[in-house]
């Protein structure tokens, strides 16, 4: 299949530029872990960061899961495929695309599954 978007090239560096502010997230979160890690002689910061911990996993598998699917709609764009819903093979939406850029399902296919 070739991608019709005759928009694509900006699909693509609009991709690329969400990658590499994901993966600047999550460096600063592993950062954040390692700047702020509890001192074993400080109990009640201890405590602290430990309850914070739930909320890091979270936001960091948060963010790992877009960059993951960054990927996949930057994959799918190469092989010509980035504008066809991977699941009935319908052309995915303009306005879709420009507001998710990294939808890989068309709207109907997404309410009906797992978002993008």
């Amino acid at each position: 299949m070739q991608d019709p978007n005759p928009d694509g090239d900006s699909r693509r560096i609009e991709l690329d530029m969400q990658a590499a502010q994901l993966r600047d997230r999550i460096e600063r979160v592993h950062l954040h872990r390692l700047l702020n890690a509890p001192l074993e002689d400080a109990y009640s910061e201890s405590l602290s960061e430990r309850a914070n911990q739930p909320v890091l996993d979270e936001l960091e598998a948060s963010l790992a899961e877009q960059l993951q699917q960054v990927k996949r709609a930057r994959q799918r764009i190469a092989e010509g495929a980035g504008d066809y819903c991977e699941h009935c093979g319908e052309r995915i939406g303009i306005d879709r695309l420009k507001a998710l850029p990294y939808a890989t399902s068309c709207l109907s296919c997404a309410s009906h599954s797992a978002p993008a």
